[in-house]
């Protein structure tokens, strides 16, 4: 199946007159570790969490935090707390045999924190969610995807779809556990989304865009949306209005990579852009598939700071976390500035790309078209995201093209190629293009 992404398959965001409602603004922190993630289970309780095992919790909205002991000195890369009591955390045993992930929790609102060893050796998991207080789900590397019943103490694989299982899984968004996604990807190979519809009993896997996915809402029943992206060609958006069935993909061509998005309304979306040191603000979520202009808000961080998380409490207060042990506070202004902010035009597709015979044995031809002389590359990867030839990488002439890839060294299965063309009078403007094929033996 030939992987296309254009921006006329949806509209993201419409036109929009208005600006941010609202101010971001520094609060005092007790800690100078990086800071990865923020939760809040009310508006006045909540906690952060980062490196060297840092948790910090705050039991008044925010104007206090006080440090926790979580009995680790590893980074936390994520944290769930279902509750004011029931929380959980993923860190990675990285510094000595066993390497792989622990997994702590707390049943009393993070004064004593437990800690359990994930069983497989080698597995680093970056995602943890639970729907109550026993059922709950885990991803991490090479496409990892478990659940349990007894509130983690053991867990059993999902079954998910071969195509593309063996991606990073990053992020959860479990809705009511009925109707969930992840959502993860690979770095200049391709962003995956994982969808159940059945509880978590079957997951089915598509490819949505050229880059990893790495935060993803749930709208409503029909609609939802996903962002990422990479440092060298910035952000980008996913959304479909079918529940899954298909997704359109944006690039915004703004810089820094969307590490986690947060609705404050319906209609007000926040986006943290980690080193990026802005925060996206948009004013409309999908409505459908037509296409037309967006805006963007680009806002500054207070004080330059890289934040990794955001949450909202309410329509009125939200909170960020990042760089350096920073915590942002938001509050809400009625409009009265305006921000500097992108429009986003729809660029051309400058690259089309096909490969034959498919599947093959033991090599086929990678054929493209394009429609001005301009740089081109043409890689190869597994299924893993390795990069296993490097097919063109040059001037390409308008005109239709070919290469072969020749497989007889590797071994049979699932391979990607990915296309990349920039045309040599327009180096802002980039297309991207790619799609499967199979090697059978």
């Amino acid at each position: 199946m030939k992987l296309s992404y254009s921006l006329s398959l949806f509209l993201l965001f419409s036109i929009s007159a208005l600006f941010p409602q609202g101010v971001w603004e520094r609060l005092p922190s007790p800690v100078a570790a990086n800071l990865y993630r923020v939760q809040f289970v009310d508006s006045l309780t909540g906690w952060a969490a980062g490196d060297s095992g840092v948790i910090i919790k705050t039991t008044d909205g925010g104007l206090n935090w006080i440090r926790q002991e979580s009995g680790i000195s590893s980074a936390i890369y994520d944290l769930f707390f279902l509750d004011e009591n029931r929380g959980w955390g993923v860190t990675w045993r990285s510094t000595a045999p066993p390497f792989g992930t622990n997994i702590i929790f707390t049943n009393s609102g993070g004064e004593e924190w437990f800690e359990l060893e994930y069983p497989e050796e080698n597995v680093f998991l970056h995602t943890i969610r639970f729907t109550d207080s026993v059922n709950g789900y885990i991803g991490g590397e090479g496409g990892v995807l478990k659940r349990t019943t007894d509130g983690g103490f053991t867990w059993r694989e999902c079954e998910v779809q071969e195509e593309y299982s063996g991606f990073p899984i990053l992020n959860l968004n479990l809705n009511d556990g009925q109707y969930a996604y992840a959502n993860g990807g690979h770095v200049d190979v391709l962003g995956i989304i994982w969808r159940t519809t059945n509880g978590g009993e079957y997951w089915s896997t598509t490819a949505v865009s050229p880059e990893p996915i790495y935060t993803l809402q749930i709208i409503d029943s029909l609609n939802a949306i996903g962002m990422g992206g990479d440092w060298e060609y910035g952000t980008m958006v996913v959304a479909t209005t079918n529940r899954g069935e298909s997704w359109g993909y944006l690039n915004l061509d703004i810089y820094g990579i969307a590490h986690e998005m947060q609705f404050r309304t319906r209609h007000d979306l926040w986006v943290a852009l980690g080193a990026g040191q802005v925060l996206l603000n948009t004013n409309d979520p999908v409505t459908s598939f037509d296409d037309t202009l967006r805006i963007w808000n680009s806002i500054p961080t207070p004080g330059g700071a890289s934040i990794y998380d955001i949450v909202f409490t309410d329509s009125l207060t939200g909170f960020g976390v990042g760089d350096s042990g920073a915590i942002i506070k938001y509050r809400y202004t009625k409009p009265n500035d305006i921000r500097e902010y992108h429009p986003l035009i729809k660029p051309a597709q400058y690259i089309t790309v096909s490969n034959y015979p498919n599947p093959f044995n033991p090599s086929t031809t990678v054929q493209f078209d394009t429609e001005e002389q301009g740089w081109l590359e043409i890689r190869i990867y597994n299924t893993s995201g390795e990069l296993i030839k490097e097919l063109y990488k040059g001037v390409s002439q308008p005109g239709r093209g070919r290469y072969v890839f020749d497989a007889s060294r590797y071994p049979s299965g699932i391979y990607f190629y990915r296309a990349e063309f920039t045309p040599l009078l327009r180096p802002g403007e980039r297309s991207v293009t790619g799609g499967k094929m199979t090697y059978i033996r």
